[in-house]
């Protein structure tokens, strides 16, 4: 079964690479499934054995071809950024232990993660970690209230120009805005799903990035009104009731969040005490109600420039009675 699938892989990408007419390369319908089952987890094969097939079939061209110039041109083909050199389509250790690993790299580069460079932690120290969080006084909150609640607070959501990767989510404390890198297309359901359950695979002491995005995304986006606030912030592409059901269905597949080692919890607790304080819901009631279009600006402008008007009459008219002279 082996030998079997690996010819098959190598043999795929092969005829795709030369541009060979292939019933199976020409059919569209059919390339998308053959992607599918590459990447299902349970279908992986050992890179090694790719690689030694493909060195066998081409002569010795070498790994190095194998990954930079036949791999990257299929499997980066849903991705909004693909590794942008040579030297980024490999892992630092250059270790890649089969195609879904690959992908993931791809798909979140090292370079472009929070806490770029960190080594993962040991037990001990994700241990530690987890118990010290556990011990304070208030406990960092895991999710996120939906898109409309948070713009009620006074949230500000806008999109994230020039990202490092699609988990690359800021708050800024003091303007209360929310930046989020836009989703202009959808990763294939299916190959989101494996991704985190390859990312999940790993061990539950590794920093879970794409577990933190999905999470926070399926709780930002609750309902159709979510969906259609961050369509207006340019963040997602389309505002229907699918793209929250697209979210929620990834987010039955991730653990609970209190058991995530979450990349977002800075920014949470961030979220959740700009949320709390009185005066940003007041603003944002303000500026929906008298703010929010140039005719309501203009009425309350008005009515501001009335009473202070009537102010001045009434200070002009009882000023006499005080000094006569």
């Amino acid at each position: 079964m082996l030998l079997l699938d690996g010819c098959f892989v190598v043999e795929f990408f092969l005829k795709g690479h030369d541009s060979e007419e292939d019933a199976l390369i020409d059919a569209t319908w059919a390339i998308q499934n053959v992607y599918n089952d590459m990447l299902l987890l349970e279908n992986q094969l050992p890179f090694f054995v790719l690689e030694r097939f493909y060195d066998l079939a081409t002569g010795g061209l070498g790994r190095d071809y194998f990954v930079t110039n036949v791999l990257v041109n299929y499997l980066t083909v849903d991705m909004t950024s693909g590794p942008r050199d040579p030297e980024s389509t490999r892992p630092p250790d250059g270790e890649i232990h089969h195609l879904l690993h690959l992908y993931y790299y791809w798909f979140l580069p090292p370079e472009q993660r929070f806490g770029s460079g960190a080594a993962s932690k040991s037990e001990d120290e994700a241990l530690e970690e987890m118990t010290s969080r556990s011990m304070d006084d208030e406990r960092s909150p895991s999710l996120l209230p939906p898109a409309s609640e948070l713009q009620d607070s006074g949230v500000t959501f806008r999109v994230k120009k020039s990202p490092r990767s699609m988990v690359d989510v800021t708050f800024d404390r003091r303007s209360g805005t929310l930046e989020i890198p836009a989703v202009e297309s959808y990763t294939n359901h299916a190959v989101f799903a494996n991704l985190l359950a390859y990312e999940q695979s790993r061990g539950r002491w590794e920093l879970q990035r794409l577990v933190s995005y999905v999470l926070l995304m399926a709780s930002v986006v609750d309902a159709r009104r979510d969906v259609e606030a961050l369509q207006r912030a340019g963040v997602l592409a389309r505002g229907d009731e699918e793209t929250a059901a697209f979210y929620a269905n990834l987010g039955e597949l991730c653990p609970p969040p209190e058991f995530v080692d979450n990349c977002y919890a800075a920014l949470l607790r961030d979220v959740r005490e700009y949320c709390g304080r009185s005066w940003n819901r007041h603003r944002a009631v303000l500026v929906h109600d008298y703010f929010s279009n140039p005719w309501t600006s203009m009425s309350a402008a008005a009515a501001v420039f009335l009473l202070v008007l009537t102010v001045v009459q009434t200070v002009y008219t009882v000023l006499p009675y005080y000094s006569p002279n």
